[in-house]
């Protein structure tokens, strides 16, 4: 989810925050690419059994032809504090399966009804796409023969990337989760893949907003985010002007009854503020042991033109 919000106050108050550069501005650096939802973006616009493998494919070879290294992140194990989030998100794919398995024992009594009911079972269908282990694995696996750094996340992906940006492992953070501001990621770039590359300065920012960074981290939390449950009547704008009015939500408990006390708040700001992580060795590139590559590129079902072009930027 992000931080609820967050994407239409930066277009009101801090539009040019958001800066398009052409991908030369970039040459040389090292990027962190937060896998969580780029995964889905891969199944969600292929129904291929190998999308997840092609579209790290794509990324890699967009990033290492214009002289970028990526540094893929994958996700570890959330924290306690995700679990109702993770749950509700569970619940909604199980109503979909539900209303999935009635569809299919139904019977139409018409043309236009059975079009009707093929065209929600496809609504639906894309809804819940599905990123399993394996998935996971098998691109873990296609970068370690490539020779392309990634890393398993003590926690969430887009927290270690902002980890790495801090301690200057990586120059950016590749993602489309909001919260990845929250913890800190100093530039941030969408995930798209082309020449014009939209970036994100935090600092810009919170000078627009005329916020330091703890007021910004109280903000994102009562705006909502993945770590709490969203309280009844603050919405974004809401949390907005309380964060503005008091500067933290200390300030706001005490001054306004709209914080229930079971608000748990100083969990969700360890979350984005603590980073006990040991610090990894620098990231390079490996290398490519090309016909193990191929080897693992054809019993995934890429096609030889592709496995050609692949090798030949990575070699």
């Amino acid at each position: 989810m992000g931080i609820r919000g967050l994407n239409a106050l930066i277009k009101k108050h801090s539009p040019d925050c958001i800066t398009y550069n052409d991908i030369k501005k970039y040459y040389g650096k090292i990027v962190a690419i937060d896998c969580s939802i780029l995964l889905y973006k891969f199944k969600y616009a292929s129904k291929v059994e190998n999308s997840h493998l092609i579209g790290i494919a794509n990324r890699v070879k967009f990033y290492v032809m214009n002289g970028i290294l990526p540094v893929f992140i994958f996700d570890g194990v959330p924290p306690d504090a995700k679990s109702i989030t993770l749950e509700k998100r569970h619940a909604a794919k199980e109503k979909i399966y539900l209303r999935l398995e009635e569809l299919r024992e139904k019977v139409p009594e018409n043309f236009q009804d059975e079009k009707d009911i093929s065209d929600e079972i496809e609504k639906l269908q894309s809804q819940i796409i599905v990123v399993k282990k394996y998935h996971v694995e098998q691109c873990k696996e296609f970068l370690e023969k490539s020779g392309i750094p990634y890393c398993t996340a003590p926690s969430d992906a887009e927290k270690y990337c902002a980890f790495l940006q801090r301690n200057k492992l990586v120059d950016y953070t590749i993602t489309d989760d909001s919260d990845a501001l929250t913890f800190g990621c100093s530039n941030v770039l969408k995930t798209s893949i082309s020449k014009q590359i939209t970036e994100i300065n935090l600092e810009k920012l919170l000078s627009d907003i005329d916020m330091n960074m703890d007021n910004f981290v109280d903000y994102c939390i009562l705006s909502g985010c993945d770590y709490t449950e969203s309280i009844p009547l603050i919405g974004p704008v809401t949390a907005y002007n309380l964060i503005k009015k008091h500067k933290c939500i200390e300030n706001i408990i005490t001054n306004e009854n709209k914080i229930p006390e079971n608000f748990n708040f100083n969990i969700c700001r360890d979350i984005f503020t603590t980073f006990d992580y040991g610090i990894p060795e620098p990231f390079c590139m490996k290398k490519t042991n090309k016909q193990v590559l191929i080897d693992f590129m054809n019993e995934h079902n890429f096609r030889d033109n592709v496995i050609c072009k692949f090798i030949k930027i990575l070699i």
